[in-house]
């Protein structure tokens, strides 16, 4: 029997033959399983689809058989079939929903997407910038270059760095990529050093810095995934170390805040991420939950069509808070303009405040106090 189905691969291989079901066209590319159970995996080349079908019907008995043999080749559980396992039957383990929407070529062209350069490059750029805008990063810039440049290093590589540390691997082994670090440092020289600032005035622009975040929440989503998996392979049934190792690989720059800022001189202990979670923070550890429920068979999705949607929603939701927190501040230098311009306010933020409190009645408390308006 194992002869013949080993004559039979051969033969398969050979021919190749395509196989024509619903105008989809399937190539035979090898056959799976024990003797007895002769199933065959069909590639779907145009769409990058994967079924398993049977040469025969299967018995209840074969069905183990057949669900260890499924998960082996798609890293899926066997969950559902429709009617008897035939020829001319599949096993249901794909998501219909986008493969109705046509999506899951998308998703596939999204999960094998490489990061380096021009991603990881915009991850750089995005943390370094996120740094220099921090109150006492210039006067750190120009004083001590070398304490500048760590915190620079902790902006990019802290998910790794702190990943690293919880699961007892030397900290310093993100520095180890020669490559990424050096990019890095070029990055963190331009931003800071450029005469008359051009590159970091360039990526402040709206329309590059929608660009340049979108491309750095796309690399979340592979920090992530990556923290989940690389947990799962030392604690595989533990769903709390999983969570904790993903999200602190997609957010670690911001939970090591704290130690970013001694490094520079800084000691602000109110801004813990812990007691109070900035967005990027919150929207990781969602991610991790996610990523750890799909990794463990509890969320019934495939992984490259949960990283497209994860992705989409963490880019449109940064671009929306960008665009938003963008018109904010028109709005409040428009308010400036007005009261310099027509009513010679000295305070222009507190102009901006007490009209905004008087266009929005919803931000007055209602009091008074001495004739004056209390705005909270």
């Amino acid at each position: 029997m194992v002869e013949e189905e080993t004559s039979a691969t051969s033969k398969i291989r050979q021919k190749r033959s395509p196989i024509v079901w619903k105008e989809r066209v399937f190539f035979l590319d090898f056959i799976v399983g024990p003797p007895r159970l002769k199933t065959i995996k069909f590639m779907d080349y145009q769409h990058k689809v994967q079924r398993v079908y049977s040469l025969k019907p299967i018995h209840p008995h074969q069905r183990a058989a057949l669900a260890s043999a499924w998960e082996s080749l798609s890293g899926m559980p066997l969950k559902k079939t429709h009617g008897k396992l035939t020829q001319t039957s599949f096993l249901l383990c794909r998501s219909d929903s986008m493969e109705l929407l046509y999506l899951d070529e998308l998703s596939h062209g999204l999960a094998n997407l490489s990061m380096f350069p021009y991603f990881d490059m915009a991850h750089y750029i995005v943390s370094v910038m996120a740094l220099r805008e921090q109150p006492g990063a210039l006067e750190v810039s120009r004083a001590s270059p070398l304490a500048c440049w760590f915190s620079s290093m902790l902006y990019c590589f802290g998910g790794a760095v702190l990943s690293g540390i919880m699961l007892a691997e030397p900290p310093v082994a993100p520095l180890s990529n020669g490559t990424g670090v050096l990019l890095a440092s070029i990055v963190w020289y331009l931003i800071f050093y450029c005469p008359k600032d051009v590159v970091y005035s360039s990526a402040a622009l709206l329309p590059l810095r929608l660009v340049l975040s979108g491309m750095k929440e796309v690399t979340r989503t592979w920090k992530v995934l990556g923290g989940v998996t690389q947990a799962r392979q030392k604690y595989k049934d533990s769903l709390l170390v999983m969570i904790a190792i993903g999200w602190a690989r997609g957010a670690g720059g911001g939970l090591i805040s704290n130690f970013e800022q001694l490094v520079r001189g800084v000691w602000k202990p109110e801004t813990n991420e812990l007691l109070k979670m900035s967005y990027p923070t919150k929207i990781t550890l969602i991610g991790a939950v996610l990523f750890t429920l799909q990794q463990t068979h509890y969320l019934p999705v495939q992984k490259h069509h949960l990283m497209l949607v994860y992705t989409i929603f963490i880019v449109v939701n940064k671009s929306r808070i960008m665009l938003e927190s963008e018109q904010w501040r028109q709005r409040r230098k428009l308010h400036a303009v007005l009261g310099v311009g027509f009513f010679h306010v000295q305070d222009p933020v507190s102009f901006f405040v007490l009209s905004l409190s008087w266009l929005t009645p919803t931000l007055h408390t209602g009091g008074t106090k001495g004739g004056a308006t209390i705005v909270k």
